[in-house]
C-alpha cells in the first residue's frame, strides 16, 4: 500500500519546522552571546582601570576607595556570570521535581526583600501547590519580587500582592505591585536577556533577573508574562506552572 502524499509530506514538514527552529535558536544563541559578552567586557574594563588607577593614588583613602571600586564591579561580574550559567543549564533533562508549596517561599522570599524598606507591606494569599524544582522556582520568584523592589516608587511605600488562580492544570500565580510600571510596549522587552528600559546607574543589576525567570518556567511547562497594573500604578507578572493534581494530606508533601 502507498502512503498518500499528505503522509509523504508530513515528515517534510516536520522537517523544515523543526530547522527553522534550529535556525531561530542558533540566531538567538549568537545574539545572546555577543551582548554577554559586551555585558562583561565593560566591568572588566573598569576593573583594569581602577587596578591601573591605583598605582597613582597618594593617601590609603583614595587606594581604599579605589579597591572599594573594584570589589564591586567583580561583584557585578560574579551576579552576571551566575545568572549566565544558570539560563545555559536549563537544557539539561536531569533536573529533580517534586511537590513544592508555594506560600511560604514566597512569603519568605518578599519578607527578606523587603524587610530593609520602611513601611513596605506584602500580601500572599494562598498559592497551592505545583510539581516543580524548588531551588529554581525560589531563584524565579526571588527575581521577580527582587524587580518589584527595584523598581518601587521612591515616595510611595511599596505594596507587593501576590495571589494565584487554576487554568486548567495551570496554576497562575500573580505578583501585583505599586511601583513605576512599564508601558504596554515593553511587555516582552524586560523579558529579553540584558536588555535595561532604564539606565544602569539608576537601577543596576544583571539585566537578566526577568529573562532567568521566564526560562525557568518555561523549563517547568509553564511561562512568565506581564501587563501594566489594572489600576494603572504599578506592573503585575503573571507566573504559569503545572499544577500539584492531588496534594497529599493537604499539603504538598511527597
Amino acid at each position: 500500500m502507498k502512503a498518500s502524499p499528505a503522509d509523504a509530506a508530513t515528515p517534510v514538514a516536520e522537517l523544515l519546522e523543526e530547522l527553522d527552529r534550529l535556525r531561530f535558536e542558533n540566531e538567538s544563541l549568537r545574539t545572546f552571546a555577543y551582548v554577554a559578552a559586551h555585558e562583561l567586557s565593560g566591568p572588566a574594563r573598569r576593573i583594569l582601570m581602577n587596578l591601573q588607577l591605583l598605582e597613582h593614588d597618594d593617601t590609603p583613602e583614595a587606594a581604599a576607595a579605589r579597591i572599594d571600586n573594584v570589589r564591586a564591579t567583580a561583584s557585578q561580574m560574579t551576579r552576571l556570570i551566575s545568572d549566565l550559567l544558570t539560563i545555559t543549564s536549563l537544557g539539561s533533562s536531569d533536573v529533580a521535581t517534586r511537590h513544592v508549596e508555594l506560600h511560604p517561599i514566597i512569603e519568605e522570599i518578599a519578607s527578606d526583600a523587603t524587610e530593609p524598606m520602611s513601611g513596605a507591606t506584602v500580601t500572599v494569599e494562598d498559592l497551592g501547590c505545583v510539581q516543580a524544582n524548588e531551588l529554581l522556582i525560589r531563584r524565579l520568584f526571588a527575581n521577580i519580587i527582587d524587580n518589584a523592589v527595584k523598581f518601587s516608587r521612591p515616595a510611595t511605600p511599596l505594596d507587593i500582592h501576590v495571589s494565584a488562580t487554576r487554568e486548567g492544570n495551570m496554576n497562575v500565580v500573580t505578583i501585583a505591585d505599586n511601583g513605576i510600571g512599564i508601558g504596554t510596549k515593553d511587555t516582552e522587552a524586560i523579558f529579553e536577556p540584558l536588555v535595561r528600559l532604564h539606565a544602569k546607574s539608576r537601577f543596576p543589576g544583571s539585566g537578566l533577573g526577568l529573562t532567568l525567570a521566564r526560562r525557568i518556567a518555561r523549563w517547568h511547562g509553564g511561562d512568565v508574562t506581564a501587563a501594566p497594573a489594572e489600576s494603572g500604578v504599578g506592573t503585575s507578572v503573571f507566573v504559569t506552572l503545572p499544577v500539584l493534581e492531588e496534594p497529599i494530606d493537604g499539603g504538598c508533601q511527597e
